[in-house]
């Protein structure tokens, strides 16, 4: 959390447990600790697999951004 906003990044569940509610409920618990703690607001940074999750907790799409590898040494 910072500027009163809370961060949310590298929400993952295992390949093996997949849509059980586990990450909804990891969304839940950060948005109400954030909550809880002041934040009004909260930033995602996301992958495309997580998505729909988070539409449905009322985010919006605001920017993009790309991760790019250089050669490794």
């Amino acid at each position: 959390m910072a500027h009163e906003v809370a961060g949310i990044f590298l929400v993952h569940v295992a390949e093996d447990h997949p849509r059980r509610g586990i990450g909804g409920a990891l969304m839940a618990t950060a948005l109400r600790v954030g909550r809880e703690r002041g934040m009004r607001l909260a930033a995602l940074g996301a992958g495309l697999a997580g998505e729909p999750l988070y539409w449905r907790f009322g985010f919006t799409a605001v920017s993009e951004y790309r991760l790019f590898s250089g050669p490794t040494p």
